[in-house]
Formats: C-alpha cells, sequence, structure tokens
C-alpha cells in the first residue's frame, strides 16, 4: 500500500469519526417534563407551549397539570385575567430529583434536556416571572 493510499484512509477515517460525532451530538433523549400548576381553585388560565419547535395552546382550570415526552419545551402560563395580586404557582419538573418553582401572577420557562455527548449531565432551562406588559403582548 503506498504511503498516499494509507494518507487518504486516515483522512477518511478521521472525517467518518467527526461525522458520526456530530450526529450523535444532535440525538437528544426525550424525558417526561412535568408542569404543575396551582393557584386560585378554579381560575382559568392560558397555557402557550413549544414543544419539541410544535406549537401548542391550551386553557385550563386549575390547579393543573401538563405532561409531555419531550427534549426541549418553552411555555407561557398566564391567568385569563391578569392580578398582580392573585398569584399562581408553577412547579416544573423532569425527574424527581430535578425540579423549579415559580410564584408570579404569570409565569414563562424553558427546558432542555442534554444531547448524549453532554459533559452535563442535568437539564438547563429557566422558570421566571412575567411582567403585566409581557402578558398583554401575548394577549
Amino acid at each position: 500500500m503506498s504511503r498516499s493510499t494509507r494518507n487518504r484512509i486516515v483522512v477518511v477515517a478521521i472525517l467518518t469519526f467527526i461525522l458520526i460525532l456530530a450526529v450523535v451530538q444532535q440525538i437528544v433523549p426525550k424525558r417526561t417534563v412535568t408542569l404543575e400548576v396551582s393557584g386560585e381553585a378554579g381560575r382559568q388560565v392560558q397555557a402557550f407551549f413549544v414543544v419539541d419547535g410544535e406549537s401548542r395552546e391550551t386553557k385550563a382550570e386549575l390547579p393543573s397539570q401538563f405532561t409531555f415526552e419531550c427534549s426541549k419545551i418553552s411555555y407561557r402560563i398566564v391567568p385569563e385575567e391578569y392580578d398582580d395580586q392573585n398569584h399562581i404557582e408553577v412547579k416544573s419538573f423532569t425527574d424527581p430529583e430535578h425540579a423549579a418553582l415559580c410564584i408570579s401572577p404569570a409565569v414563562k420557562g424553558s427546558i432542555a434536556c442534554p444531547s448524549l455527548l453532554s459533559l452535563a449531565p442535568g437539564n438547563s432551562g429557566m422558570i421566571a416571572g412575567m411582567t403585566e406588559s409581557e402578558v398583554k403582548d401575548l394577549q
């Protein structure tokens, strides 16, 4: 085998390895994401979700729970009648050890599960209250 043939084989092997790593990095396992929403019983809320790129919208009565199998989610949960003195409580779970809580008149958040090659084993995300102007922008 000539030296140039060996060099080509090595280059092809390296490029193939890099391509395989890039593909595996894009594979993100799905997890069960649960959002528990509580507040004044019977209060109506609107929930806006983007689940793995797909938009969804629903209305619910408190207390309520939303469950998804996904790798990435962003959400906004807004009472039909905004009242800065009447808060809702949103707990987000991806498993029993990873929970977040926000108490606010309206809540927004996101969760992204790690890829297979991620160095950080946990989820990344945020949960926060929404201002009245953010709520008005949704309506």
